[in-house]
């Protein structure tokens, strides 16, 4: 999977980094604050990815929104830094 910016500097002013897998990762946010990271699958899911994140670094609320058959977002108040985990699975 890859991970990018939604809007200008939504998931930081410089390239986010993602490891792991599409079912199971980490996005680590860039070097100022964000609230958006879009993560885009490589298969398609035959309907949406159902996912879930969480914040592994600060105690703020990570969701996981805006499902597609090859996207999902990872929102919410994100500092510099942080390390949000996911869980995805193709429905």
């Amino acid at each position: 999977p890859s991970v990018a910016n939604v809007g200008a500097n939504s998931c930081g002013t410089s390239d986010a980094t993602i490891s792991g897998n599409i079912n199971s990762g980490r996005v680590i946010v860039c070097a100022t604050s964000g609230t958006q990271c879009r993560v885009t699958t490589t298969i398609t899911a035959p309907v949406e990815w159902n996912c879930t994140a969480s914040n592994d670094t600060t105690a703020n609320l990570a969701r996981c929104v805006g499902q597609t058959t090859t996207t999902f977002d990872l929102l919410g108040v994100f500092a510099a830094g942080d390390v949000i985990s996911y869980v995805a699975i193709p429905r």
